[in-house]
């Protein structure tokens, strides 16, 4: 696994740690795009997934979603 690149995003409730791997398997390479947040205390993971040859449409539509994260703080999940 290689990491291609670290990003910290800051949006307007919250900042969220972003970091893309490439993935090497026996017949195919995998892009991987794993983004991490806090709400409430906990931590919140997401990731994106998709063969490296598809990066070019995939990756800016991963981006433009995690950039679209809305974190409401103090919200009773139990």
């Amino acid at each position: 696994m290689q990491v291609v690149h670290n990003e910290l995003i800051e949006l307007d409730e919250c900042r969220v740690a972003c970091s893309e791997f490439i993935i090497p398997l026996e017949d195919k390479t995998y892009f991987q795009i794993l983004f991490a947040t806090s709400v409430n205390g906990r931590a919140l993971l997401g990731s994106f997934h998709f063969e490296s040859e598809e990066v070019l449409v995939w990756r800016p539509l991963a981006h433009a979603l995690i950039r679209t994260i809305r974190v409401e703080q103090n919200v009773n999940m139990t």
